[in-house]
């Protein structure tokens, strides 16, 4: 016989609201959630535009995102969302995430990575994605030229042959990106739709941020306030070639490049700009039948396409030895609903602080079309 379930108590609710709040505050995902509603971006909005404090699991989990990462406020009208509280109800509930061990950088990023992943191709190619800084992290970086592979030893050879790898230091330093969205005053009221729309206008302006900060252009220089991109990342091999040698003069030579100097082999992808694309897209290699680009597939190793990417340009490597630091507690986010007040329309302010280091400058290489 089954009884039906008693409603929750309000301590019970306000006790498993705190418990969401801190876990998604902290990058993780808690058993509580599938127990309360999502976070609702327009009850939010709607509390700024009605100028009126904020309660429930929105309040709690601005108010720990504040307490533990040190911005947001459920009164300002700024406020700091966890990236898990981005992920649709569904994600969120069944989100994994890794438990943090020994590591270099020890964070959890399960929510950040699988909130980001379906809007940016830097995810999606493998970059390492390191969430919850909160201040500058040197890496160790560079690697070796001379032989790796160690030496084998005998009785009348009981010496190993000494190898002093060339080793720097890469520095992770905060850059903050900005955008400005606007939406009328009637829209935000609309609810569950209202919710999934900014939600996915938000994430994908923070994915093509993302995008834009790790690849960028190769002739650009790196600007005030803007991260030094895989493009102009010291060490990385360059290949400028015709278009009608794509393939024999830079595609292969930089996937050999990449192979030979002990990138991982299983784990490299190609990220192209949409020129180089369609190039790919209309040669062959050789003799052979099919398009160098075909399924998004470029010799056998995975191929992705962006606009952020210089347009006639493609890049191969092992991209999860990049990293990708994400600073603060999730999406800053400035809320106006004043200026647009007589038109009732609220600005919101989205920012996304980061920066991206590449330790391993030899796991990578470039092609682009030189005319």
């Amino acid at each position: 016989m089954s009884y039906p379930s008693l409603p929750l108590s309000e301590a019970s609710v306000r006790r498993m609201q705190k418990d969401v709040a801190r876990q998604l505050a902290l990058g993780q995902t808690s058993g509580n959630a599938q127990h309360l509603p999502p976070f609702s971006l327009s009850r939010m909005l709607k509390a700024h535009l009605d100028n009126s404090p904020l309660d429930g699991l929105e309040r709690e989990i601005i108010t720990e995102a504040e307490s533990i990462k040190g911005s947001g406020g459920q009164f300002a009208n700024t406020a700091c969302i966890p990236w898990g509280a981005l992920l649709p109800q569904e994600r969120r509930l069944t989100s994994n995430v890794p438990i943090s061990g020994s590591n270099l950088i020890g964070t959890s990023v399960g929510a950040a990575v699988d909130a980001l992943r379906p809007y940016s191709i830097a995810i999606q190619a493998g970059f390492d994605v390191r969430s919850g800084l909160n201040q500058n992290l040197l890496i160790p970086s560079g690697r070796t030229d001379e032989d790796r592979s160690g030496t084998w030893m005998s009785a009348e050879s009981p010496s190993i042959a000494k190898h002093t790898p060339r080793t720097g230091l890469s520095t992770l330093t905060p850059h903050t990106w900005g955008q400005i969205i606007d939406y009328s005053g009637l829209f935000a009221r609309q609810g569950a739709f209202a919710d999934e729309f900014i939600r996915t206008r938000l994430l994908r302006a923070a994915g093509q941020a993302i995008d834009n900060a790790v690849l960028g252009n190769i002739t650009a220089q790196p600007t005030s306030g803007r991260p030094r991109g895989l493009m102009q990342a010291e060490g990385l091999m360059r290949y400028p070639v015709a278009s009608g040698a794509l393939w024999s003069e830079g595609c292969k030579p930089a996937q050999t490049y990449v192979a030979m100097r002990g990138g991982s082999d299983t784990a490299a992808a190609w990220i192209a700009g949409p020129v180089m694309r369609a190039e790919l897209m209309s040669l062959h290699a050789g003799s052979a039948m099919d398009a160098i680009w075909k399924d998004d597939v470029v010799a056998g190793r995975r191929a992705h396409c962006t606009s952020a990417m210089q347009s006639d340009a493609i890049a191969y490597g092992d991209f999860t030895t990049a990293i990708l630091g994400l600073f603060g507690g999730g999406l800053e986010l400035e809320i106006d609903a004043y200026t647009g007040f007589r038109t009732n329309v609220v600005s919101m302010r989205a920012l996304v602080t980061l920066d991206v280091a590449f330790p391993d400058p030899t796991a990578y290489a470039v092609a682009f079309i030189s005319n």
